[in-house]
């Protein structure tokens, strides 16, 4: 079971992922943020993940420092980052900051699905 934190800070984006992954069985949507911070913050106070999807681009603290701070924390928390960003330095630091999985966001809803529960069962996917 994947227990997943979706963290985006376009909240039209935001709902379409929550509104595609929590029709899958195995995922539960424990909780969404608008940026790095509130997702500390949701983590903190309790919120229980398994994974944490965040976009790499959002103000206050945007989705590698998020990783970075998640990966200190809470080492066992997958960090995936959802980008339309392909450039290869932010993949290395995605790396670098502990992510498990690097995705872009021209995926179709099966892709990502497909990618989320392969790093559950502990693959890296840097697309």
């Amino acid at each position: 079971m994947i227990k997943l934190l979706v963290v985006e800070d376009n909240a039209i984006v935001r709902r379409g992922l929550i509104s595609i992954l929590e029709r899958e069985q195995d995922i539960i949507i424990t909780g969404e943020a608008e940026n790095g911070v509130d997702a500390l913050s949701l983590l903190n106070t309790g919120t229980i993940a398994t994974m944490v999807l965040a976009d790499l681009n959002m103000p206050v603290m945007d989705g590698i420092e998020l990783t970075t701070a998640i990966h200190k924390v809470f080492p066992y928390i997958n960090v995936v980052v959802l980008t339309m960003h392909a450039k290869q330095d932010f993949v290395t630091k995605a790396k670098q900051a502990g992510a498990r999985g690097f995705l872009l966001k021209h995926l179709n809803s099966d892709e990502l699905v497909d990618a989320l529960r392969r790093i559950a069962k502990g693959a890296m996917i840097f697309m």
